[in-house]
């Protein structure tokens, strides 16, 4: 994959007339700060609302629809030990459209109104009744997550696991956070978010390289940002030490999230030999977890592993009842072990490695599943494309796997345990 410069960010062009639309989008990279992040977000959703040339949310609808509905998100997200801010822009392929409208320009031009025109008083404060609504709707979203078994058992396993690192901290986790952010907070962080850092622009479509760049070189020229878009991520092996938090929740399931630590990430060509173990421990419904913990034991109602490569790390997450806390984590423990020593079955092993190529293969099948796995990588310092990350997995040996399974060791675990009795109807049950 190679990207172009393109004023002061750069581009990759993914080109292709797979589909009926074309996919742009702009990215900036800064290390996790957790009030940079919450006040990130409340702004996203406050630039949404409204701007000089669209004063409201139906104004901005109606000139999404003269655009063929275009789609127009922003928001942010996390990526290692970095958090991402940024837009996306979805529109119909000019090709389908009788009159030529190009409508990607269009929507662009939208993009640059709403995150350089807000609607702002001669102070510079956005419009009070459009902060407190979006500081309402994110004290809603906390409650929710607080309220939710499954997510308060990862937050105790994170807080664990990552004490003292940028991956563990979490954005408005105290509802007072929120109720003391003020329209200045806000105010101040938009006239920094523009240069947090270089914007790498992501094109999935037919257009060549240099229209797009011309593209954003006459619309998006107003990120500015000259710091490194790289994510620089903490990487560390396991410490040899699990502990353990709990909590009750007034729930019929009890939720279990294990916490295993590696020293290997994306960029490292071990990442592929992380995955295949993760797809045969707990990744798919053939690993071993919903196999013999689940399927044979009965010891949960439901198990599974999933891999963050940008981090190293993977958690095991499991619904159970109360009774069978130790039972079903010494069972999950057991199968780690099995692993590490090679007991590891033929068919196991090479439906681990189809079902990995096949879904990365079908990466393709989807714009927003393209622009993800190459945003991810780039980010990192990657450069391994969709084909060549299959066929490094396809490379992948038992050995490869055993070794990295080796490298990962279990450092936390939260249980949250569920006080109701009776049938197991669980709002989050997986």
């Amino acid at each position: 994959m190679q990207t172009v410069n393109i004023g002061k960010g750069r581009l990759l062009c993914v080109n292709t007339d797979k589909f009926k639309s074309e996919l742009l989008t702009v990215t900036q990279a800064s290390p996790f700060d957790r009030r940079d992040m919450g006040l990130c977000s409340l702004l996203c959703n406050v630039l949404k609302r409204g701007c000089r040339e669209y004063l409201t949310t139906a104004d901005i609808n109606r000139r999404l629809d003269d655009l063929y509905d275009a789609n127009i998100t922003m928001g942010c997200s996390t990526n290692g030990d970095s958090f991402l801010s940024g837009v996306t822009v979805e529109t119909l392929c000019r090709d389908f459209i009788h009159d030529g409208t190009d409508v990607l320009s269009g929507a662009l031009d939208a993009v640059a109104r709403l995150m350089t025109e807000p609607l702002v008083d001669e102070k510079g404060l956005f419009r009070a009744e459009y902060v407190e609504g979006e500081k309402q709707a994110r004290l809603d979203r906390v409650r929710s997550a607080n309220s939710n078994p499954k997510t308060r058992s990862s937050l105790i396993c994170q807080d664990l696991m990552f004490e003292g690192e940028r991956y563990g901290q979490r954005i408005f986790y105290h509802e007072d956070e929120i109720k003391n952010v003020k329209n200045s907070d806000i105010a101040d962080y938009y006239k920094k978010s523009l240069s947090v850092s270089s914007p790498l622009y992501i094109y999935v479509g037919p257009r060549s390289q240099a229209e797009v760049g011309e593209l954003i070189n006459e619309k998006l020229s107003f990120f500015d940002g000259d710091g490194d878009s790289f994510c620089d991520t903490l990487i560390k092996p396991c410490c040899g030490e699990m502990k353990t938090g709990f909590d009750s929740m007034a729930v019929n399931q009890g939720k279990l999230t294990l916490g295993l630590r590696s020293d290997i990430s994306i960029g490292n060509d071990d990442v592929y030999a992380a995955l295949v173990f993760n797809d045969i421990f707990g990744g798919s419904p053939a690993s071993k977890l919903f196999r013999n913990v689940r399927e044979k034991l009965s010891l949960c109602y439901s198990c599974g592993s999933s891999y963050d490569f940008t981090k190293g790390v993977i958690f095991v997450r499991s619904g159970i009842a109360n009774e069978n806390y130790d039972r079903a984590l010494n069972e999950i423990l057991r199968q780690l072990e099995d692993i590490k020593k090679g007991k590891i079955s033929e068919f196991e092993f090479e439906s681990a490695k189809k079902a990995l190529v096949s879904s990365y293969r079908q990466v393709t099948d989807s714009a927003y599943a393209t622009e993800s796995f190459f945003r991810t990588r780039i980010l990192c310092g990657c450069t391994d494309g969709i084909e060549e990350t299959a066929r490094k997995i396809e490379q992948v040996t038992l050995s490869d796997v055993v070794e990295a399974a080796q490298r990962f060791g279990a450092e936390a675990v939260g249980f949250v345990r569920g006080e109701l009795d009776g049938e197991e109807v669980d709002f989050d049950e997986e």
